[in-house]
């Protein structure tokens, strides 16, 4: 039978440019120790997973009400961030059998870290992924970081 474990709830998301990244030489390594550089100007907001950053933005005041009027089209000026959503969650012991994480959802380009280490990568965010972490996952404090790429610039690359 899986072990399944649920991460929902509150994560700390950072936002940052398509230009600044590009520009930066950001790596994980960086940005999983929190270390971040200096050069980029980060917004890090609280967001709720599972949820949509947009909404996150408008609760952090950093957009108006986007269901009002034409303010879903301020939205539009963010389809370039990358997005980092971190989440640390702790594991008092690890199950024995198979133990996985699952994403219901997760939007289109993403790449997912455990501790360091990438577990899986998805381009699809209609169906449901799964990773099997028996080998990432540690008793005790765990870091995920699901860093989900700009779907408008993936697109012109030529994914």
């Amino acid at each position: 039978m899986k072990k399944l474990i649920d991460l929902n709830g509150k994560w700390d998301l950072y936002l940052a440019s398509n230009a600044q990244v590009k520009n930066s030489n950001l790596n994980y390594e960086s940005l999983n120790t929190l270390s971040l550089p200096k050069n980029i100007d980060f917004t890090k907001i609280d967001a709720e997973v599972p949820g949509n950053f947009e909404l996150d933005m408008q609760k952090a005041g950093l957009l108006p009400d986007i269901f009002m009027g034409t303010n879903t089209l301020l939205c539009q000026k963010y389809e370039n961030q990358h997005l980092w959503y971190v989440k640390e969650f702790t594991v008092n012991e690890i199950p024995s059998g198979d133990v996985y994480l699952r994403f219901e959802g997760i939007d289109t380009f993403a790449d997912i870290y455990l501790n360091d280490e990438l577990i899986g990568e998805c381009d699809n965010m209609l169906i449901e992924h799964e990773y099997l972490v028996n080998n990432f996952l540690l008793q005790g404090v765990n870091k995920l970081v699901v860093h989900i790429r700009p779907t408008a610039i993936e697109a012109r690359s030529g994914y």
